[in-house]
Protein backbone atom coordinates (compact mmCIF):
# COMPACT_ATOMS: atom_id res chain seq x y z
CA UNK A 1 0.00 0.00 0.00
CA UNK A 2 2.89 2.24 0.67
CA UNK A 3 4.55 2.05 -2.97
CA UNK A 4 2.22 0.88 -5.14
CA UNK A 5 -1.12 2.01 -3.65
CA UNK A 6 0.29 5.11 -3.20
CA UNK A 7 0.32 6.10 -6.82
CA UNK A 8 -2.63 3.66 -7.85
CA UNK A 9 -4.89 4.03 -5.61
CA UNK A 10 -5.98 7.59 -6.07
CA UNK A 11 -6.26 7.21 -9.84
CA UNK A 12 -8.35 4.22 -9.56
CA UNK A 13 -10.25 5.15 -6.31
CA UNK A 14 -9.78 9.14 -6.22
CA UNK A 15 -8.41 8.27 -2.77
CA UNK A 16 -4.89 7.34 -0.98
CA UNK A 17 -5.35 3.64 0.55
CA UNK A 18 -6.81 3.58 4.12
CA UNK A 19 -3.56 1.74 5.49
CA UNK A 20 -2.16 4.78 4.62
CA UNK A 21 -4.67 7.91 6.36
CA UNK A 22 -4.59 4.97 9.29
CA UNK A 23 -1.00 4.61 9.92
CA UNK A 24 0.87 8.00 8.67
CA UNK A 25 0.55 10.84 11.10
CA UNK A 26 0.32 14.63 11.43
CA UNK A 27 -0.40 16.20 7.79
CA UNK A 28 2.41 14.13 6.11
CA UNK A 29 -0.07 12.84 3.41
CA UNK A 30 -2.41 15.25 2.15
CA UNK A 31 -6.39 14.79 1.45
CA UNK A 32 -7.76 15.34 -2.08
CA UNK A 33 -10.59 17.70 -2.46
CA UNK A 34 -14.14 16.73 -3.33
CA UNK A 35 -13.20 17.57 -6.79
CA UNK A 36 -9.73 16.34 -7.05
CA UNK A 37 -10.93 13.09 -6.30
CA UNK A 38 -13.81 13.21 -8.85
CA UNK A 39 -10.98 14.22 -11.67
CA UNK A 40 -8.80 11.63 -10.43
CA UNK A 41 -10.91 8.26 -9.97
CA UNK A 42 -10.66 6.79 -13.07
CA UNK A 43 -8.64 8.66 -14.72
CA UNK A 44 -6.08 5.69 -16.06
CA UNK A 45 -6.11 4.24 -19.46
CA UNK A 46 -3.82 1.74 -18.35
CA UNK A 47 -1.66 0.66 -14.93
CA UNK A 48 2.18 0.12 -16.22
CA UNK A 49 4.10 -2.11 -13.44
CA UNK A 50 7.42 -2.85 -13.21
CA UNK A 51 8.61 -5.84 -11.69
CA UNK A 52 12.53 -6.92 -11.10
CA UNK A 53 12.49 -8.97 -7.65
CA UNK A 54 10.78 -9.49 -4.01
CA UNK A 55 11.54 -9.44 -0.50
CA UNK A 56 10.48 -11.32 2.92
CA UNK A 57 8.15 -8.45 5.29
CA UNK A 58 8.92 -8.34 8.86
CA UNK A 59 6.31 -5.98 11.00
CA UNK A 60 8.48 -3.53 13.12
CA UNK A 61 5.77 -1.97 14.89
CA UNK A 62 8.06 0.94 15.13
CA UNK A 63 6.22 4.16 13.67
CA UNK A 64 7.79 5.80 10.78
CA UNK A 65 9.26 8.64 9.52
CA UNK A 66 9.68 8.51 5.83
CA UNK A 67 7.88 6.34 3.52
CA UNK A 68 10.20 3.36 3.81
CA UNK A 69 9.04 2.97 7.02
CA UNK A 70 5.48 4.31 7.10
CA UNK A 71 4.27 0.98 7.33
CA UNK A 72 5.94 -0.31 10.55
CA UNK A 73 7.51 -3.05 8.61
CA UNK A 74 10.74 -4.35 7.11
CA UNK A 75 12.20 -5.83 4.10
CA UNK A 76 14.93 -8.28 3.14
CA UNK A 77 16.30 -11.21 1.01
CA UNK A 78 15.89 -13.47 4.04
CA UNK A 79 12.98 -14.79 6.08
CA UNK A 80 13.09 -15.51 9.98
CA UNK A 81 15.05 -19.11 9.68
CA UNK A 82 17.37 -17.18 7.34
CA UNK A 83 16.56 -18.94 4.15
CA UNK A 84 17.16 -16.70 0.78
CA UNK A 85 14.08 -15.47 -1.26
CA UNK A 86 16.44 -16.21 -4.49
CA UNK A 87 19.67 -15.70 -5.82
CA UNK A 88 21.16 -12.37 -5.93
CA UNK A 89 21.80 -10.80 -9.24
CA UNK A 90 24.89 -8.13 -9.50
CA UNK A 91 22.41 -5.43 -8.40
CA UNK A 92 22.10 -5.85 -4.63
CA UNK A 93 18.78 -5.46 -4.24
CA UNK A 94 17.85 -8.00 -6.58
CA UNK A 95 17.04 -11.84 -5.65
CA UNK A 96 15.23 -13.41 -8.60
CA UNK A 97 11.82 -14.68 -7.59
CA UNK A 98 9.52 -15.39 -10.29
CA UNK A 99 6.44 -16.60 -8.41
CA UNK A 100 6.55 -12.74 -6.60
CA UNK A 101 5.76 -11.57 -10.63
CA UNK A 102 2.67 -13.40 -10.68
CA UNK A 103 1.49 -12.65 -7.18
CA UNK A 104 2.27 -9.31 -7.88
CA UNK A 105 -0.32 -9.12 -11.12
CA UNK A 106 -2.78 -11.13 -9.53
CA UNK A 107 -2.87 -8.48 -6.68
CA UNK A 108 -3.17 -5.41 -9.07
CA UNK A 109 -5.76 -7.86 -10.76
CA UNK A 110 -7.63 -7.99 -7.79
CA UNK A 111 -7.51 -5.03 -6.12
CA UNK A 112 -7.94 -3.17 -8.84
CA UNK A 113 -11.03 -4.36 -11.02
CA UNK A 114 -9.07 -6.19 -13.54
CA UNK A 115 -7.52 -3.44 -15.26
CA UNK A 116 -5.82 -3.40 -18.70
CA UNK A 117 -1.86 -4.00 -17.32
CA UNK A 118 1.43 -3.20 -19.38
CA UNK A 119 4.76 -4.75 -17.85
CA UNK A 120 7.15 -1.92 -18.42
CA UNK A 121 10.51 -2.95 -17.22
CA UNK A 122 11.33 -6.35 -15.91
CA UNK A 123 15.02 -7.65 -16.52
CA UNK A 124 18.19 -8.41 -14.42
CA UNK A 125 21.77 -7.76 -13.92
CA UNK A 126 23.93 -11.40 -13.92
CA UNK A 127 26.58 -11.57 -11.43
CA UNK A 128 30.16 -12.65 -12.48
CA UNK A 129 29.89 -10.65 -15.39
CA UNK A 130 33.54 -9.43 -15.69
CA UNK A 131 34.25 -10.04 -19.41
CA UNK A 132 32.38 -9.37 -22.87
CA UNK A 133 32.30 -13.61 -22.89
CA UNK A 134 30.73 -13.73 -20.02
CA UNK A 135 28.19 -11.19 -20.18
CA UNK A 136 27.32 -12.46 -23.89
CA UNK A 137 27.03 -16.16 -22.65
CA UNK A 138 24.79 -14.68 -19.44
CA UNK A 139 22.56 -18.40 -18.60
CA UNK A 140 21.84 -16.65 -15.35
CA UNK A 141 19.62 -13.92 -17.39
CA UNK A 142 18.16 -16.27 -19.86
CA UNK A 143 16.75 -18.58 -16.50
CA UNK A 144 15.85 -15.30 -14.71
CA UNK A 145 13.93 -13.84 -18.27
CA UNK A 146 12.28 -18.41 -18.81
CA UNK A 147 11.20 -17.96 -15.44
CA UNK A 148 9.24 -14.74 -15.22
CA UNK A 149 7.94 -14.72 -18.69
CA UNK A 150 6.56 -17.91 -18.01
CA UNK A 151 4.96 -16.55 -14.67
CA UNK A 152 3.18 -14.27 -16.54
CA UNK A 153 1.71 -16.32 -19.11
CA UNK A 154 0.35 -18.59 -16.14
CA UNK A 155 -1.26 -15.22 -14.93
CA UNK A 156 -2.38 -14.56 -18.47
CA UNK A 157 -3.88 -18.03 -18.64
CA UNK A 158 -5.01 -19.29 -15.55
CA UNK A 159 -5.32 -16.20 -13.66
CA UNK A 160 -6.66 -14.24 -16.64
CA UNK A 161 -5.00 -10.66 -15.67
CA UNK A 162 -5.24 -8.59 -18.65
CA UNK A 163 -2.06 -7.94 -19.94
CA UNK A 164 -1.53 -6.25 -23.05
CA UNK A 165 1.93 -5.69 -23.44
CA UNK A 166 5.75 -6.70 -22.16
CA UNK A 167 9.08 -4.83 -22.31
CA UNK A 168 12.06 -6.45 -20.85
CA UNK A 169 14.54 -4.20 -19.09
CA UNK A 170 17.00 -3.60 -21.05
CA UNK A 171 17.16 -4.16 -24.85
CA UNK A 172 21.20 -2.59 -24.38
CA UNK A 173 23.40 -2.05 -21.70
CA UNK A 174 23.54 1.33 -20.62
CA UNK A 175 23.47 3.55 -17.63
CA UNK A 176 22.08 2.31 -14.86
CA UNK A 177 21.23 4.90 -12.28
CA UNK A 178 23.15 4.81 -9.87
CA UNK A 179 25.40 1.50 -10.67
CA UNK A 180 26.40 3.57 -13.99
CA UNK A 181 27.95 0.76 -16.47
CA UNK A 182 28.77 -1.84 -13.28
CA UNK A 183 25.73 -3.31 -13.88
CA UNK A 184 24.22 -4.81 -17.26
CA UNK A 185 20.68 -5.22 -18.14
CA UNK A 186 20.55 -5.37 -21.78
CA UNK A 187 19.79 -8.75 -24.05
CA UNK A 188 22.39 -7.34 -26.08
CA UNK A 189 26.06 -6.17 -24.70
CA UNK A 190 27.50 -3.27 -25.30
CA UNK A 191 31.02 -2.58 -25.25
CA UNK A 192 31.48 0.77 -23.64
CA UNK A 193 34.22 2.27 -26.01
CA UNK A 194 34.44 4.86 -28.48
CA UNK A 195 32.71 2.44 -31.06
CA UNK A 196 30.17 0.93 -28.78
CA UNK A 197 29.79 -2.73 -30.27
CA UNK A 198 26.78 -4.28 -30.34
CA UNK A 199 26.35 -8.03 -29.92
CA UNK A 200 23.21 -9.96 -29.25
CA UNK A 201 23.70 -12.03 -25.87
CA UNK A 202 22.05 -15.97 -25.46
CA UNK A 203 19.60 -13.86 -23.37
CA UNK A 204 18.47 -12.10 -26.86
CA UNK A 205 17.72 -14.99 -28.71
CA UNK A 206 15.83 -16.88 -26.10
CA UNK A 207 13.56 -13.62 -25.65
CA UNK A 208 13.06 -14.32 -29.54
CA UNK A 209 12.09 -17.29 -29.26
CA UNK A 210 9.76 -16.99 -26.85
CA UNK A 211 8.14 -14.45 -29.03
CA UNK A 212 7.71 -17.24 -31.42
CA UNK A 213 6.89 -19.72 -29.71
CA UNK A 214 3.57 -18.02 -28.42
CA UNK A 215 3.16 -16.94 -31.56
CA UNK A 216 2.89 -19.67 -33.39
CA UNK A 217 1.63 -22.03 -30.14
CA UNK A 218 -0.92 -22.15 -27.54
CA UNK A 219 -0.28 -20.69 -24.22
CA UNK A 220 -0.23 -24.43 -22.20
CA UNK A 221 2.20 -25.68 -24.74
CA UNK A 222 4.51 -23.06 -24.22
CA UNK A 223 4.21 -23.57 -20.81
CA UNK A 224 5.64 -27.30 -21.50
CA UNK A 225 8.65 -26.08 -23.91
CA UNK A 226 11.89 -25.85 -21.37
CA UNK A 227 14.96 -23.35 -22.10
CA UNK A 228 16.38 -25.80 -24.05
CA UNK A 229 13.77 -26.70 -26.07
CA UNK A 230 13.43 -23.24 -26.89
CA UNK A 231 16.81 -22.58 -27.90
CA UNK A 232 18.71 -24.25 -30.98
CA UNK A 233 22.13 -25.22 -31.31
CA UNK A 234 22.71 -22.44 -33.92
CA UNK A 235 21.52 -20.12 -31.40
CA UNK A 236 24.12 -20.93 -28.93
CA UNK A 237 26.98 -21.18 -30.95
CA UNK A 238 26.06 -17.30 -32.22
CA UNK A 239 29.00 -14.83 -31.54
CA UNK A 240 31.21 -17.47 -30.60
CA UNK A 241 33.77 -16.46 -32.63
CA UNK A 242 33.60 -12.60 -31.04
CA UNK A 243 36.72 -11.50 -30.92
CA UNK A 244 36.55 -8.19 -28.93
CA UNK A 245 36.58 -9.78 -25.26
CA UNK A 246 38.26 -6.94 -23.29
CA UNK A 247 37.61 -6.68 -19.89
CA UNK A 248 35.46 -4.20 -19.30
CA UNK A 249 36.56 -3.27 -15.81
CA UNK A 250 38.99 -1.28 -17.45
CA UNK A 251 36.26 0.92 -19.18
CA UNK A 252 37.87 4.85 -19.40
CA UNK A 253 35.01 6.99 -19.66
CA UNK A 254 37.34 9.63 -20.39
CA UNK A 255 38.35 8.16 -23.86
CA UNK A 256 34.87 6.84 -24.28
CA UNK A 257 33.18 9.83 -24.47
CA UNK A 258 35.82 12.25 -25.42
CA UNK A 259 34.93 14.89 -27.80
CA UNK A 260 35.30 13.57 -32.06
CA UNK A 261 37.08 16.50 -32.21
CA UNK A 262 40.32 15.87 -30.76
CA UNK A 263 41.12 13.20 -32.67
CA UNK A 264 40.87 15.47 -35.74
Amino acid sequence: MFKLGWFADPVVFGKYPDEMHNLITGDRLPSFTSEQSKLLKGSYDFLGVNYYTSNYAKYTGVIGSNFYNDGRYTTGAYNATGHLIGPFGQSSWLNVYPQGFRDLLNHVNDRYNHPIIYILENGVSCPNENTAEDAINDSFRMDYLYGHVMKLAEAVRFDKVNIRGYFHWSLLDNFEWADGFSSRYGLTYVNFDQNLTRTIKKSGYLYRNIIDAFDEMKIEDVLELSVDDLMTQDDYDENDDYDDYDDYDDFDEDSAFADEDEDE
